[in-house]
């Protein structure tokens, strides 16, 4: 069975990619569907020493357009309780405390991707000690995992193991395969036996031999992953596949979005991570687009990861 990237989806919509239909930024979200578990990546410009991080912010509650639920960040050891709003254009306002007297406050949007069945938040937060004196700000991106507050126990297809297969960009051009051929790549991405908890996951990947054009070069990119896996369904075309998507970050700050499908095995193919990726350059591009809806990144294009046996 041979499987073409135009049977994914209708259409993918990544950060700033506006390719097919998706939910707008000002269509007003329903506010249960915050509900659940939202996973991701902080930077700091405050710590050069450890300036990323991962957050995780677990909505409980919502009610006409307020909602509830707990936050915490990598390196701090407080959970902070939060609580914020919603606006009709997905604008969102939070503040929270923590036990220890800390407290949060973080404004930004959220954004609907791919079918609009993806949903992504990038804020500006601070956090102060409890005199008020400022601890650090910054910026962070969340994905939210499939299945509101059931996250943890959603009976979805398992994610983990090792993955090795192409990238190819639409947006630049191989000069050594002739005129208007694409540039293409190898990425792999990793899962371990551990790294997966119902509809959530984490993973290591690479895209391997990407152009960065703010340095004119090509270099590998080795991302930490947030991503999250729904329950199969009947795709165009007939095959049953289930929805996915993961949000990365490196060590420079480059973040990676991808969605697609994870593919069942056929005859003699193997499960498949198959689907649009985008490159953005900083935490700053990601939050732009997500906020005004702009198209900051500088690389975008499609993967096909088949497992390795």
């Amino acid at each position: 069975m041979h499987r073409m990237h135009s049977a994914l989806v209708a259409a993918f919509v990544v950060v700033g990619m506006h390719v097919g239909g998706v939910q707008s930024a000002h269509a007003a979200s329903d506010i249960s569907d915050l509900l659940g578990r939202w996973n991701g990546f902080a930077r700091s410009m405050m710590n050069a020493d450890n300036p990323i991080g991962e957050v995780t912010f677990d909505i409980s509650l919502t009610k006409n357009r307020r909602f509830e639920g707990n936050a915490s960040f990598t390196g701090n050891p407080e959970t902070f309780h939060v609580d914020g709003t919603l606006s009709a254009d997905n604008i969102f306002n939070i503040q929270g405390n923590s036990p220890g007297g800390q407290h949060v406050i973080a404004h930004g949007r959220l954004r609907a991707l791919g079918d609009g069945s993806v949903r992504i938040v990038a804020a500006m937060f601070k956090l102060f000690d409890p005199q008020g004196n400022l601890l650090d700000e910054g910026i962070s991106l969340l994905l939210q995992s499939f299945g509101g507050l059931d996250w943890g126990d959603l009976k979805v297809p398992a994610v983990q193991g090792n993955y090795l297969g192409d990238w190819t960009s639409d947006v630049f051009k191989n000069p050594d395969t002739g005129p208007g051929g694409p540039l293409m790549g190898r990425a792999d991405f990793m899962v371990g036996p551990e790294d997966q908890t119902g509809s959530q996951f984490c993973a290591h990947g690479t895209f391997f031999d990407v152009f960065l054009p703010f340095i004119e070069r090509r270099t590998d990119l080795m991302f930490e992953f947030e991503g999250t896996v729904g329950l199969p369904a009947v795709q165009r075309g007939g095959s049953m596949a289930a929805p996915f998507a993961g949000i990365g970050a490196n060590s420079r700050g480059i973040i990676a979005i991808l969605i697609g499908l994870l593919l069942p095995a056929v005859q003699d193919l193997p499960i498949t991570l198959q689907g649009r990726y985008a490159l953005a350059g900083s935490f700053f591009d990601v939050f732009t687009d997500v906020f005004r809806g702009t198209n900051r990144s500088f690389d975008a294009g499609t993967f096909s990861l088949p497992a390795v046996q």
